[in-house]
């Protein structure tokens, strides 16, 4: 290996301890505690979609234009789709994360 890429990787090996160690310094509170209040905030962003959904699912249709509800009904279908894919994301991350002590 050449003295230059010993050079390289003892660079990179020393900006990614210093990062770990503020990182760890400057945290902002346990990672399990991060992660719990991670999900909560997710689960209750899909709940606060859902009841939009369903306020406008309710809403009287003349009110909109039958071309704005349909988009209406793409985006907050796309959105409840993306909350469902952070959400399951987020609880294969915990349970390995989980497995993995």
């Amino acid at each position: 290996m050449k003295s230059s890429h010993i050079g390289w990787l003892a660079g990179v090996v020393g900006a990614a301890a210093i990062g770990t160690f503020f990182g760890v310094l400057y945290a902002p509170d346990k990672g399990k505690n991060t992660r719990s209040r991670l999900n909560y905030r997710l689960y209750r962003t899909r709940d606060r979609v859902n009841s939009l959904l369903e306020k406008i699912n309710s809403t009287d249709e003349n009110v909109f234009s039958k071309e704005a509800q349909e988009e209406g009904k793409k985006i907050i279908a796309e959105l409840s789709e993306r909350t469902e894919d952070l959400s399951s994301e987020i609880d294969a991350l915990i349970s390995q994360i989980r497995t993995q002590k």
